[in-house]
């Protein structure tokens, strides 16, 4: 495994990269790596500065040492990425600097983790899909539903109107990184997410907006399984169109459905490949890293 530097923000980056001031060891380091990402995303991608955590980026190596800026911000979702007029002025400043950082040097690869948070926030109606319409794909059964099938619970309309958004929003952060001449033809690496098990949490201050939605649409607990795996199975379809599109050369979009076992319903946080209800532990992330990923990195 070949030397690996993520650090966490752009400008961190740039200061390194530039050696203002006094080289640190690892400005040498840095300035010394053959290859150079940038990556935007997810808690996927996100390092918590306030404890330690998993994420992708800590697994996934490299043939040559390599440095990425890291950009990603935990709970962001693909709009918040690329429309800085959303979600105050912090999200601004943050698509501000995106901006400038693609425009910063001729990058190697961007590396993407995007589209999970959308799903999540469109469970219990706050997702916007236009600056007038907000959905929500989790409802309750129609009066003259048997309520006899996951369907029955599900907002077709809106999980429709949710994927469109997403994709519409993925194809406009590619039209950004390749805005830049010098960016024409790198290459960009996403991937899909895994099948994730919404817990059952007893606890009424434990239970996360998911399960509230569900209880509130009172979706029995014997569908909730169905309903995720067909959100990613969706997710991952809508996603996985960029590959092959013609419209988008060297997007790669990587299918990392069915690597992970699945967490057991009524158990709660740490388990088998998973750390809590949606994010993989480091066991987890080294398995997608090593069975999904690193082959085309």
């Amino acid at each position: 495994m070949s030397y690996k530097a993520i650090i966490n923000g752009y400008e961190e980056y740039k200061e390194l990269r530039s050696g203002a001031g006094t080289i640190t060891d690892e400005g040498r380091k840095i300035n010394f790596c053959n290859s150079h990402i940038l990556a935007e995303g997810d808690s996927w991608f996100h390092f918590n500065l306030l404890g330690v955590q998993e994420n992708l980026l800590q697994s996934i190596e490299f043939s040559k040492p390599t440095a990425i800026a890291n950009m990603a911000l935990s709970g962001d979702d693909v709009s918040q990425m690329m429309d800085g007029s959303i979600k105050g002025f912090f999200n601004k400043s943050r698509v501000k600097h995106f901006k400038a950082a693609i425009a910063y040097q001729q990058w190697d690869m961007f590396l993407l983790s995007a589209g999970g948070n959308d799903l999540i926030n469109a469970f219990d109606g706050g997702y916007k899909v236009s600056d007038t319409e907000t959905v929500q794909i989790i409802k309750k059964k129609d009066e003259n539903s048997n309520g006899l099938s996951h369907l029955d619970y599900i907002d077709e309309k809106a999980l429709k109107q949710a994927l469109a958004h997403i994709k519409e929003c993925f194809a406009q952060i590619i039209a950004m990184l390749r805005h830049d001449s010098r960016h024409s033809q790198t290459p960009i690496i996403a991937h899909t997410y895994d099948y994730f098990t919404l817990r059952h949490c007893k606890n009424k201050k434990d239970k996360s907006i998911r399960q509230k939605a569900l209880e509130n649409c009172n979706v029995p607990k014997t569908y909730w399984k169905l309903i995720t795996e067909l959100m990613n199975d969706q997710l991952a379809q809508t996603l996985l169109t960029f590959n092959d599109d013609g419209t988008y050369p060297n997007v790669r979009v990587i299918n990392t459905l069915s690597t992970l076992t699945q967490a057991d319903q009524d158990v709660e946080g740490n388990t088998k490949h998973w750390r809590n209800e949606i994010h993989p532990n480091k066991t987890g992330y080294n398995k997608l890293a090593k069975d999904r990923i690193n082959q085309y990195l």
